[in-house]
């Protein structure tokens, strides 16, 4: 009897830890910092993307998305998901940078001329960041483009001597900016996306270059009513996720999160610039005033400013890798032409 017995809990046992249940999918939660609010197409989008998530894998992976800055700031975002809380992030460009210089490749001012330039360096560029990504403990999934950075000003700003006399918003930490804003006679004021709307209302900035739907969504436009037309650099975003939590989700599993950030990531860019126009026109029937000027008028005494910064905010081998894409983009669109 005893021998029996022994051999049914040995035959319990190879059940219990069959290939197949040994091998099952174990289920995963993820919280996702983001500094958007609650709503808006970037909100909504990682969202759908957390729903396919767990749609896809049988409810093994849940996404948590906490909007409006929840973690904090994206310094402060970056930091903690070393600790692995949160376990994935959607940040701007400031956080990328965080992780890894290279990323500020794709935000270089009056560098890029549109988003079809924009996209066609991102994607020579995108395997060499995942790398580096990789080497920091963060996996990326996907790009998140916000738009097109404009100067938002509370008094009308036509001219780069104008520009000269605001208090300008540039974000803390990115300390070669910083110095190129000084040492050609403008005045920064570095401070976190956080403190923005305090700041505006406080006098101690004046003006900053941000993305018309973030101003938009944020409400910063009612304290700088003001806008200048000439778009100067593009922001870019992505959707990172620790290595850690990544490790913990199994291949099959993987292919479903990677394939719903890709459909995000194409979804956001044909969005995005629709979106944009929405907001300006939003903000206008609102009172905001646009103020329209000859691009030449910014690029030309600010053309260079994106090669000043090559060594200092970009490392030059992402710097040059950039350049070269651009460039050969360019001579094909000008032989299609």
């Amino acid at each position: 009897m005893k021998r029996l017995s022994l051999l049914i809990c040995a035959l319990a046992g190879i059940v219990l830890w069959s290939p197949a249940t040994a091998g099952q999918s174990p289920r995963v939660e993820i919280r996702m910092a983001t500094p958007v609010p609650k709503g808006t197409i970037w909100d909504k989008s990682l969202n759908v993307m957390g729903a396919k998530w767990s749609r896809g894998t049988s409810q093994r992976l849940t996404l948590i998305v906490h909007p409006m800055g929840a973690y904090g700031d994206d310094d402060s975002v970056v930091r903690q998901m070393r600790f692995d809380n949160p376990q994935a992030a959607a940040l701007t460009a400031i956080g990328l940078s965080r992780i890894d210089k290279a990323f500020s490749a794709l935000g270089l001012p009056f560098f890029y001329e549109s988003y079809d330039e924009l996209n066609h360096v991102a994607a020579a560029l995108t395997p060499e960041l995942k790398k580096r990504a990789a080497a920091k403990g963060f996996v990326f999934l996907a790009w998140t483009h916000t738009g097109w950075a404009y100067l938002f000003s509370k008094e009308r700003v036509a001219t780069v001597d104008d520009l000269k006399k605001v208090k300008l918003f540039t974000s803390l930490g990115d300390e070669p900016m910083v110095q190129w804003y000084r040492s050609n006679g403008f005045q920064p004021q570095a401070l976190s996306y956080t403190d923005i709307a305090l700041s505006l209302e406080s006098g101690m900035i004046t003006a900053l270059p941000a993305p018309p739907s973030a101003v938009n969504a944020f409400n910063w436009w009612k304290r700088a009513s003001h806008m200048v037309d000439t778009p100067i650099a593009p922001v870019v975003g992505a959707v990172v996720m620790t290595q850690k939590t990544f490790d913990r989700i199994s291949e099959a599993d993987r292919v479903v999160l990677l394939e719903a950030a890709r459909q995000l990531e194409d979804e956001v860019r044909q969005a995005v610039p629709e979106f944009e126009k929405q907001s300006i026109k939003a903000m206008q029937n609102n009172g905001l005033v646009v103020t329209k000027v000859e691009a030449s008028r910014w690029t030309t005494p600010l053309q260079s400013v994106a090669t000043s910064l090559r060594g200092t905010m970009v490392q030059p081998d992402l710097f040059d890798m950039a350049l070269k894409a651009r460039d050969e983009y360019r001579a094909k669109r000008a032989v299609k032409h």
